[in-house]
């Protein structure tokens, strides 16, 4: 799928669509009835293949985890933007002590139309596109096999567009046909549980005519199993507990089951192993037709990068130990306040860049101390005054930091054709757990599906005899470090109701003590980088305070932007809504 082309064919089917070159040597193109188009599986499938491209993160992940204390999105706090962009999603405000604080206030978040206001919009165009297929694919009459599996395509992306605007909105408009001039579209909205069942129907059209894998160039389309876990998912945010418990667990007890942990949590995210084992969908980059910027950004202006979607020390400190204690804890064997990044699970090497670990060959330097002179000689990696760290960490995931530097944030390379994950069986394993808990509370599956994932984490398993809330407890941290940087975990804060999860964050503030030369200066390695002899660490609240106001007045959704309002009197905004029950 990654050498599909992508050329314009005609605007009464879609903005673009894609064609190969077998077809071009059927049949003049304006030559084609609508009806011919769709019977043709060779042309049907270039529409479809379009509708992909509508699984592309809207955002970086990087932005939405900053919402939350998982992350600080910046470059540091200097010109009024660049505050504005160390706390994306947030509005600054001068607080009394002279601190800037900022409110996460989604009634002043929602004005700013590229963040929230145009979602709406984009998601229901794109819709639109999914629907006129449907509609076209269903007409069809005496399908073949390959039609029937276009038509379920279609509609697994339409089910996850309105998983999109569900998570963003609750409720929202059902629409399930192209929509013409002559017909009416000031509709009301639908409950939220509506349109979970609107989702798990097209989730289950899909599933039942999908394959279970594809091969060759078709590797990355929809499968059965993605239908099953999309639809596990929707379950899950739907509180359906019962219902989500049992599909996923129909995905893990399939003797056929393509899916398993790839063995190596790190590079399952690099370009050399797309498409393996754990990998359920994922969204089909290709250099230099279709990149992702994304996590290059997050890179130190010393790496390339723009210093953006820095970890923060309450994330950090997630990360156990690898005896399952907590780093700072002093009863743990691995417990070294000295140097508390070593001898913890493998995945917070996968994640963060920490201070002294090598990346392209060189030590990263987050700290600062003082030469002979007593002058401040601050680390290369935090020198700059813009695209610097905020919190002492930088993000290495989805970032292969073996060898030379080959990322710019900048330019387009090749590195930027690796494919994003959207869904993986890691999650299905939490997802699982979760609502397996949520139902009936702690069993041995529960404690099989989540230790397999901390097993490959190098950690042992959990501690058995826990109750329901401590299992709750240890299911969301879980969750919280298996799927950081995914695009799921600021919404799994928005669900579980958690305000503390978007609490000021901490960050930590690395002293040295350099060696030194004999005329004062500090020594350096061959790689340029300071010889440190000893650190101390020291750990704060970030300085620019945060409140949480998202769920005051719309319920844990973001509000109906006011433009849709206005177009259309019958939608009722989030706050008055009462339709978000689940």
């Amino acid at each position: 799928m990654k050498k599909i082309q992508y050329i314009v064919i005609t605007a009464i089917l879609f903005a673009f669509v894609g064609c190969s070159e077998d077809i071009l040597d059927k049949k003049p193109l304006d030559q084609y009835s609508d009806a011919d188009f769709w019977k043709d599986p060779n042309l049907a499938v270039t529409a479809i293949n379009q509708l992909y491209k509508y699984l592309t993160p809207d955002d970086s992940y990087h932005n939405w985890e900053a919402f939350t204390n998982n992350a600080i999105n910046g470059v540091g706090s200097g010109s009024e933007n660049s505050r504005k962009y160390t706390q994306i999603g947030w509005t600054a405000e001068d607080a009394n002590n002279g601190m800037r604080g900022w409110t996460m206030d989604c009634a002043i978040m929602h004005a700013a139309p590229w963040f929230v206001s145009s979602k709406w919009e984009l998601y229901y165009r794109e819709i639109r596109d999914c629907n006129n297929a449907i509609k076209n694919l269903t007409a069809t009459e005496n399908k073949n096999e390959r039609l029937e599996q276009l038509l379920g395509e279609a509609k697994f992306v339409r089910a996850y567009l309105y998983h999109m605007l569900t998570n963003y909105f609750g409720g929202v408009i059902i629409v399930d046909t192209p929509l013409g001039l002559k017909d009416e579209v000031n509709l009301p909205r639908d409950t939220y549980n509506d349109c979970v069942d609107f989702m798990i129907n097209d989730l289950d059209d899909a599933a039942a005519v999908l394959p279970k894998i594809w091969t060759g160039e078709d590797v990355g389309r929809a499968t059965s199993g993605a239908a099953k876990a999309l639809k596990g998912r929707i379950q899950l945010y739907g509180e359906r507990w019962s219902d989500a418990a049992a599909t996923y667990q129909s995905i893990i007890d399939d003797p056929e089951r393509p899916y398993d942990l790839f063995p190596d949590y790190q590079t399952m995210f690099f370009q050399e192993n797309e498409n393996n084992q754990e990998v359920i969908t994922d969204v089909q980059f290709i250099y230099p037709e279709l990149l992702y910027h994304g996590n290059n950004q997050c890179l130190p202006g010393s790496q390339n990068g723009w210093g953006a979607g820095n970890p923060t020390q309450d994330l950090v400190d997630q990360f156990e130990l690898l005896d399952g204690k907590s780093w700072d804890d002093p009863s743990s064997e691995y417990y070294n306040p000295s140097d508390p990044y070593a001898n913890r699970d493998k995945r917070f090497y996968a994640t963060i860049q920490y201070d002294q670990g090598v990346y392209f060959g060189k030590r990263l330097e987050t700290g600062s101390g003082f030469d002979g002179d007593e002058n401040l000689v601050k680390g290369i990696d935090v020198e700059k005054n813009n695209d610097v760290t905020q919190t002492g960490y930088y993000l290495c995931k989805y970032i292969d930091a073996r060898g030379e530097l080959k990322y710019d944030a900048a330019a387009s390379i090749p590195s930027k054709g690796t494919n994003v994950i959207v869904m993986r069986y890691a999650e299905v394993l939490l997802g699982y757990a979760e609502a397996k808990n949520e139902a009936n509370g702690p069993d041995n599956s529960i404690y099989e599906a989540i230790n397999e994932v901390r097993n490959r984490a190098g950690l042992p398993g959990l501690p058995t005899g826990l109750s329901q809330d401590e299992m709750r407890s240890k299911i969301r941290k879980e969750r919280r470090v298996e799927l950081s940087f995914e695009h799921l975990y600021y919404f799994d804060c928005l669900r579980w109701r958690d305000e503390s999860r978007f609490a000021t964050p901490h960050v930590v503030n690395i002293s040295y003590t350099y060696e030194l030369n004999s005329d004062g200066s500090v020594k350096t390695d061959e790689t340029q980088r300071k010889i440190v002899i000893s650190r101390e660490f020291s750990y704060a609240e970030y300085a620019e305070k945060r409140v949480f106001n998202l769920d005051t007045d719309f319920s844990w959704f973001f509000p109906i932007p006011q433009e849709e309002l206005d177009k259309n009197p019958e939608i009722i905004q989030n706050g008055d809504f009462t339709g978000n029950t689940k």
